[in-house]
């Protein structure tokens, strides 16, 4: 099936709560003074043991997806390495840590735009391959939705508050990340992109499209394509011409769960800068959150990234023709486990399913013969393992009504489903 989208991001909005004092949506300097101190002197104030750090770690990639292992007192986990995050562990895992007495709390957003208060712990003993990191703050939140989709388990973020201490360079095709504290060099790379770094030291990239241009967060926490806003997309001059793709429900997990299902679009973009790189026919996902964000299956096209985090500078290696996001090859709807049923949470429009009758809260009751009519996240993994690379499927869809209707379902392309419309 199509991959289901997750965007773990988690952003700071101006609003510190420490004891009886509390700095609500700072907007005057001092307020915003008061509250980076207070942000350093908590979230940011890491430490790292090692120095002269040169290392290389072996990643998952897992529904585009990177996981890291994270040891931490001695047992190791899997973190998501996440760009767009401050530092958030598993509940479960917090409560191995013995996590009671939070010593603060903060308003965080996630990728919806949904703002919700966090509290925030300390720890030391935090390993990143040999790496040892003190002092270490971190958020506590309940993952298991992101295990549940990504069938991985999924003990925490690795987020910026550690990962500013040092360079790094992600490598897709190999699956490896190495970690330095001198800078990666521009001339083993294609494209160089300076960044600015958000309130939560995520990096932050200017882009421009036509008359616009806004800042947009690397997310690789995201496993989507490049985010832009409807708000923007729909009010740029050229979108009166651009070809795009319509989808109705809901195909992406956040952080905080919204459950509210959005139209979701992918447009072909003629052309946009980066930086001061110019990208021509791209896809990107059109979305109703505010977020305007840069993912991994953006990011993957280009072989390997460096983020420079003293320079401030993230490095995109060579564009490689066989990953170009308009010939991934897609499933025409999303399906999501929802009590034990198999239903179509997300579908295409102007798609042969769409067509034949297949809406948002059909069941999925058997696909090519094996039954998903009650079914379990692990038997839903195994089953998804299974059929990934087949080209089509026969699915049988039970309606609200009653009725049962068999489709064949055939995968497509970005660039078919923007054609067709």
């Amino acid at each position: 099936m199509r991959k289901y989208n997750y965007s773990i991001l988690v952003i700071f909005v101006f609003a510190f709560f420490m004891g009886v004092v509390s700095f609500s949506f700072a907007q005057s300097k001092k307020e915003i003074k008061e509250a980076k101190k207070q942000r350093d002197k908590y979230l940011f104030n890491v430490k790292l043991t090692d120095k002269n750090v040169s290392e290389t770690i072996h990643f998952k990639l897992q529904k585009d997806v990177v996981f890291i292992p994270v040891t931490i007192n001695g047992k190791t986990y899997n973190f998501v390495f996440d760009t767009g995050a401050i530092t958030v562990f598993s509940d479960s895992v917090a409560k191995e840590l013995n996590s009671i007495q939070s010593e603060y709390s903060v308003m965080v957003s996630d990728a919806a735009g949904i703002e919700k208060k966090m509290n925030f712990y300390h720890t030391d003993n935090v390993q990143v391959g040999s790496l040892q990191f003190n002092n270490v703050c971190y958020a506590v939140e309940n993952l298991d939705i992101f295990e549940k989709h990504l069938c991985m388990r999924t003990d925490g973020l690795l987020g910026t508050n550690m990962m500013r201490l040092l360079n790094w360079e992600i490598d897709f095709s190999n699956q490896t990340i190495t970690v330095s504290d001198k800078p990666f060099l521009a001339t083993d790379y294609r494209m160089e992109i300076p960044f600015r770094e958000t309130f939560s030291r995520n990096p932050e990239i200017k882009m421009e499209m036509g008359e616009y241009y806004f800042w947009a967060i690397l997310d690789m926490g995201n496993n989507d394509l490049i985010q832009i806003p409807d708000s923007i997309f729909f009010t740029h001059r050229e979108s009166s011409y651009l070809k795009y793709a319509k989808g109705e429900g809901k195909d992406t997990e956040t952080l905080f769960n919204d459950e509210t299902p959005q139209n979701q679009y992918v447009a072909e973009i003629d052309s946009f800068y980066i930086g001061n790189n110019l990208i021509v026919k791209e896809i990107v996902c059109i979305s109703p959150s505010p977020m305007i964000l840069i993912g991994n299956s953006f990011l993957e096209q280009y072989g390997k990234i460096a983020i420079n985090w003293k320079q401030k500078k993230i490095f995109l290696g060579e564009k490689n023709e066989n990953k170009v996001i308009e010939n991934d090859t897609i499933w025409e709807f999303v399906p999501n486990l929802q009590d034990n049923k198999l239903i179509v949470s997300f579908i295409w429009e102007n798609t042969n399913l769409y067509k034949e009758g297949v809406r948002v809260g059909d069941q999925i009751v058997r696909i090519n013969g094996i039954s998903t009519e009650k079914i379990d996240s692990p038997q839903w993994c195994e089953i998804s393992e299974e059929i990934k690379n087949l080209d089509n499927l026969t699915v049988e869809i039970l309606k609200p009504t009653g009725e049962k209707i068999t489709v064949l379902h055939k995968k497509t392309t970005y660039k078919s489903l923007i054609e067709s419309r």
